[in-house]
């Protein structure tokens, strides 16, 4: 009788086909995952073949130990047959699903690559759009703004530096300092009501003061597009960083401010302020339209918008129905009336 095996060498080979086995499981789950998410990831055909090689080694019989044939050498050899026609069913699959991972890498790359074109892209966008903000004031034939009338300036803040409106002081006559020179524009434009003078225009501005035009509960530095005056002392700003229509007294106190769907550009006075309500256009370039705002002397709010065909760089008010605005790219001045209608378009001949 055949002498049996040692139980210490036969505990320890128990172990040891015990630790295959699990690190069989493991990596047959990893195997499965792998097939599954080719399949779900693959073109039809890629899918229908790894599943058809994940069965067929999934499928494959195991030896029969309890019925091997007398000869252990010929089972020995079958044995290592049947693993080797395993281990290169493996080895084809592990080469496909090699083959499917750098193939997903290049993708991914390709996708990265794309997303930094397209930073690339947005930011000569935003350089676009300053030197377009820039030459705003070329558009041919562009009405003078009302608010140029009363010579103020909105000046942008410094990086770190709270945001300041200068507000100007209107005299009859020019002062006998030389620092200031009347322009053509400051002489020649008709000025808001009130703003004369027994002996004309103002032809002159001086400094006053300065205050900050952030409001309660902003986070976004304010950019001023555009301020319009008021009669009462009251100064109406455009903030493109913050979306708003802000109310102001010329003391600077902030009295209302009014969220706009997208950044104001330019103001235009509509009506001059009957019973101390105020009609104003604003121009919202980014939504093309033109939103129509009543104001009082504590309150802004929006009546209704104007859809327009194009971004509106420049606006006046004609008469309370009618608006004068340019386009940008169009060559010309378009007359509409308070529905968005043309009326007429105004050219250089």
């Amino acid at each position: 009788m055949a002498a049996r095996m040692n139980k210490s060498v036969f505990i320890t080979k128990q172990k040891w086909l015990q630790d295959l086995k699990n690190d069989y499981i493991i990596k047959l789950e990893n195997f499965l995952k792998d097939v599954e998410t080719s399949m779900q990831s693959q073109s039809k055909e890629g899918a229908n073949e790894n599943f058809e090689t994940a069965v067929d080694f999934l499928t494959q019989p195991f030896p029969d130990v309890l019925n091997m044939r007398a000869n252990p050498v010929d089972d020995v050899l079958m044995l290592k047959q049947e693993i080797s026609k395993v281990s290169k069913k493996l080895h084809t699959v592990n080469t496909k699903f090699e083959s499917f991972r750098a193939q997903t890498a290049i993708r991914l790359n390709k996708i990265n690559t794309g997303l930094d074109n397209t930073n690339e892209h947005l930011k000569s966008l935003k350089k676009l759009q300053k030197i377009f903000r820039s030459k705003i004031e070329t558009v041919p034939g562009v009405v003078s703004r009302t608010t140029s009338n009363t010579a103020m300036t909105a000046t942008s803040p410094s990086p770190g530096a709270t945001p300041k409106v200068t507000v100007p002081t209107l005299a009859p006559a020019v002062l006998a300092s030389p620092e200031v020179t009347p322009t053509a524009a400051a002489t020649q434009s008709t000025p808001y009501p009130g703003a004369t003078s027994a002996s004309g225009p103002p032809r002159s501005l001086s400094e006053r003061r300065y205050f900050s035009v952030k409001s309660p509960g902003e986070h976004s530095t304010p950019d001023i597009q555009d301020v319009l005056l008021l009669s009462n002392k009251l100064l109406l700003l455009a903030d493109s960083n913050n979306k708003s229509v802000k109310l102001y007294t010329e003391q600077g106190d902030h009295l209302h401010s009014l969220k706009l769907s997208s950044g104001p550009y330019r103001l235009a006075l509509i009506d001059s302020g009957r019973g101390n309500t105020w009609k104003v256009a604003v121009t919202l370039l980014s939504d093309w339209r033109i939103g129509i705002l009543e104001v009082t002397p504590d309150s802004v709010t929006q009546l209704t918008s104007i859809q327009t065909p194009g971004q509106c760089w420049a606006i006046t008010a004609v008469d309370t129905a009618t608006l004068a605005v340019g386009y940008s790219g169009h060559p010309g001045i378009d007359l509409i009336d308070m529905t968005g209608r043309d009326l007429r378009r105004l050219s250089k001949s």
